[in-house]
Formats: structure tokens, sequence, C-alpha cells
């Protein structure tokens, strides 16, 4: 694995590298940066259609790899910390709440990462802070190998946290940010499928080590653990794009424009011209705000009036999602040893994150045909059922052939159905706001999620000692999803399909705008959401 890191950062070095050093100012040589003398600003057209234009192609893709690649190191690291737990007890002689808490530091800093980089990405743009997401996961992983006691342990997870939580609402929006208003749910799709592969990653390292998950040796596991971040912030520097939209909205169209002539070159385009209609750019006084200043005006549209309900109904959803996902992430280490007696856990573990990849199969069908609010409520329906069916049957102490069919699936349509969840919610999560909050809205939503995640171990284990039952926990899943079923009717706006607004005008003109879905970029008004 190390070696087929080593020469995919030699390739993507070698592939980003040479065109930079034949074209350094980024132009190509082909007019596309420049706007056609005579053209009228009114007959220009607007940064969206300009990139619908282009189309989806290898500079979204190559742009997913690398950006989204997050989402990746955010699988690796999670996995193997949760797996890894029971070890480390074991050589500290740890009790349940101080090992529980051990994951909970990386939740409690995924947290603050995701608080801290709305208005770090709203104000500075998109890409650095990508790569600095990378290169602190990278740093502190390394600094948390060598941890001498549960406190230097959970402070330095903490870090790998916070700088997870810097990427994750970061590349969601700069994903949607790059690509064609119809394709967006196949770039985040693309993304999510990544975590399952850091995952995977994080099992064969396991596999490899112990695999029954009884005395690994966790130090190497967690340096080993960090490979994929410095490939991922090497790959980053050398291929990442910033946001057009972005630098669009700050007042830098020639540098948004050279963006859009590199990505028309990557997708072998043909345009005359990237020019593009100026949008209503940030008046001087808001571009010289200070960055409190920025962050509390960007508070106030995530939480104003066109957008506290919706803000509200989203973060809960990714509360409930993370609770059940992160959640079974930790439960699921302890309780496949004591189910699947036949074969190694770590082995069903890796089982598990491959039924992952039919989950965002059906995510990207879902989310490329169905409404936004329907989609949230097929996967709500799936992942309870799969709930309920898992917490029955691992509860019976019978293990007749049918309870053994019901648990494992259960078990997989646990692992496939959320994965559903984290595509259709999270994308909904960016598509609601406007580019100058985009980033914060996300993150405050993320952050309902992490906070869940920074709970659910602790939850597992609070109720495994009052019930002295693993499956309680389970059962509160499930009755939070029946709840969050209930609320999605109350979401304001439907965004499949429509253009991303860049002004919260943008988006309060639209609550006047009354059309069916399945409108398109195209067709829409520049409005980024339809009620």
């Amino acid at each position: 694995l190390t070696h087929t890191f080593g020469i995919a950062t030699t390739y993507l070095f070698i592939s980003a590298a040479a065109p930079r050093w034949m074209d350094p100012d980024g132009a190509g040589g082909h007019g596309l940066g420049s706007a056609q003398e005579g053209n009228k600003e009114g007959e220009l057209p607007s940064l969206s259609e300009v990139i619908g234009r282009i189309g989806m192609g290898p500079a979204q893709i190559k742009a997913v790899l690398v950006g989204g690649g997050v989402w990746l190191a955010d699988g690796s690291e999670l996995l193997l910390i949760s797996s890894v737990t029971m070890s480390v007890a074991d050589d500290w002689h740890l009790g349940g709440f101080e090992r529980g808490f051990v994951v909970t530091a990386v939740y409690m800093g995924i947290l603050v990462g995701n608080l801290l980089s709305g208005p770090l990405g709203d104000y500075y743009g998109r890409r650095g802070l990508i790569l600095l997401s990378y290169a602190s996961i990278f740093g502190m992983s390394i600094i948390s190998s060598f941890a001498m006691g549960v406190g230097s342990l959970a402070s330095s997870r903490l870090l790998v946290g916070v700088a997870i939580g810097l990427g994750q609402p970061t590349w969601n929006a700069l994903g949607s940010e790059l690509t064609p208003a119809d394709w967006r749910m196949a770039t985040a799709t693309l993304a999510q499928l990544l975590f399952p592969l850091g995952e995977i990653y994080a099992a064969l390292l396991l596999m490899q080590d112990d695999p029954g998950l009884r005395d690994a040796h966790w130090r190497s596991l967690l340096r080993l653990g960090a490979i994929p971040s410095i490939v991922l912030l090497l790959a980053s520097y050398l291929l990442l794009p910033e946001s057009p939209s972005f630098l669009a909205l700050r007042g830098r169209k020639g540098d948004a424009q050279a963006v859009l002539a590199k990505m028309s070159r990557d997708n072998g385009g043909t345009l005359a011209s990237v020019a593009f209609k100026t949008p209503a750019t940030k008046p001087d006084e808001e571009v010289q705000m200070s960055y409190l200043g920025t962050a509390r005006a960007q508070m106030d549209i995530v939480f104003g009036k066109h957008l506290l309900g919706s803000t509200i109904v989203v973060m809960y959803s990714c509360f409930v999602l993370n609770l059940a996902y992160f959640g079974s992430l930790f439960a699921f280490p302890q309780v496949l040893p004591l189910i699947f007696e036949q074969g190694s856990a770590a082995s069903a573990l890796l089982v598990g994150a491959l039924w992952e990849f039919p989950g965002f199969a059906l995510a990207f069908f879902i989310g490329m045909h169905v409404p936004r609010k329907l989609a949230m409520k097929i996967y709500l329906v799936l992942s309870l059922v799969s709930f309920v069916m898992f917490a029955t049957a691992a509860g019976n102490p019978q293990r007749t052939y049918f309870m053994e069919a019901v648990l494992r699936v259960g078990y997989y349509g646990i692992k496939c159905f959320l994965n559903i969840g984290f595509v259709i919610v999270y994308q909904y999560s960016v598509e609601i706001y406007p580019t100058e909050a985009r980033i914060t809205g996300t993150a405050v939503n993320l952050a309902g999620g992490r906070l869940a995640g920074m709970l659910a171990p602790l939850l597992f284990e609070g109720l495994r000692e009052v019930t002295h039952s693993k499956m309680p926990f389970f059962w509160t899943i499930a009755g939070a999803m029946v709840l969050n079923f209930g609320l999605v009717d109350s979401l304001r706006y439907e965004t499949a399909g429509v253009t991303l607004p860049d002004r919260t005008e943008d988006l309060a003109f639209t609550t006047a705008v009354t059309s069916s879905y399945g409108s398109t970029a195209g067709s829409a008004s520049t409005a980024g959401a339809q009620p």
C-alpha cells in the first residue's frame, strides 16, 4: 500500500508540475481567461452558467480525489482509534469511561474544527484550509503515537479531530462550487466514497496486525494510518484549485477566470471564453471587515429569518446521522467479537466497510432522480429497519439460522443505508446557504453531527453500564430516526438541480418563487433554492 501511494504521488506530481513549468500563468495561451472585447456585461453568462458549459469531467474528478480525500483520512483515522481502544485500555488499565473518552476526544476536536472552518473558509478561502487540514492530520497523528498516558493521547487525538473538522465542510462547499448544478450529487457521492476506502485501508492494517482485535500494536497502527494524509497534502498542493465563486465574490474576477480556464482545458472543452457576468461582490466595508465581524455576519445569515428553521432541522438530521454511524463505528468492534464467533472480528469490519459501496451507489441513483426531502425519508426508513433488525437479533440469545440471517442483514443494512444519508443530508446542508456563508452554514450543521459523534461513545458506555446490555444504544438511535422522519417535512427549500445563490438577497428572492421540482439550473432563477 505504501508503494502504491508513492507511485500515485509521483504520477500526480509529474502530471501537475509539467503544465505549470510550461505555462506558469495558467492561462494556456488560448484566451480563455479573459473576456471577449466588445462584450457587454449584461450579455455575459453567469458564473454558474459557465461552469455548466464547462461540464462534468476530469477537472471535477481530480478535485474530488485530492480535496475530497479529507473523507478518506477521516475514515482511516476514526476506524483505527475506535478499533485499538481495547488494546490501549489493556496497556494502561483503563476503565470504560476512559476508553470511551479517548474516542470522544476525536469527535470533540472535529466539532471545534467544524465551527472554526466556517468563518475561516468563508473569509480566507477554501484551498488553503484543506491544505492546513491535511498537514495537521498527519502531524498530530504521528505525535499521538508517542503518547505516554491517557491525557496526552486524548489531547493529541483531539487535535487530530480539529484538523479533520477544518477540512470537511470546506471540501463540501468547494466541491459544489466547482460542479455543474445537475452533477452536484455525483461529486458529493464520489467524495463520500472515499470514507469507506479509508476504512478499508484501516481494516487491512488491522487484519495484518491483529485479526482478533485483542492485542493490536496501536502505536505503529496510528503511524501507518497517517500515510494517506501526507500523500493527499502533496497532491492537493499541486492539483486543487480555489473556488471560482469565492474568488468572484471577493472581487478577484481574473483569478476566477484563470481557474475556469484550467477546468475547461482539463475537461477538453472548446469554449471561446470563460468570461462571466460580474456577481454582486461584497461592498468595500464588508471586504475590509475584521475576521470576527465577518463571522458574526455569517452567523446572522445562517440563523436569520430565511434559514433558521431549516438550519435547526438539518442540524438535528446531521446529529441523528452521526449518532447512528459513529456510534456504530465505536460499538461494532466491541459487539462483533461476541456475535461473529466464526471468523475474525476484523474480517467482519472489512466486509461491513465493503457494504458501504452499494450504499453510495443507491445514494447516487436516489440523489439524481428523487427530490432531496423525499431522499432523506428513504434513507431514514431503510436505516431504521436495519437498526431494529440488528438490535432484535443481537439481543436474542438463540442463534438460529433465521436470527443469524436477520442479524447479518441488519448489520450490513446499517453499513449500507447510512451512507445514503451522508450523501443526501450533507449535500442539502451545502445547497441551502449562499456563497457568502456557505462554509459557515455547512460547518454549523456538521458540528451538530460531530456533537453526536462526541457523545456516542459515552452514550454507548453509559447505557451499557446502566442496563448491562449493548442493545439499548441501538434502540435509542432507532427512536431518534423516527423523530427525524417527522421533521423532514418542515424543511422550507427543495434544492435539487437549481443554481446555488451567491448572496442572501438571492435566497430571500426565492421565497416568492413557486415552481415544481425538477427545474434545472438553466431554467431556475439566479436563486439557489426553491420553496
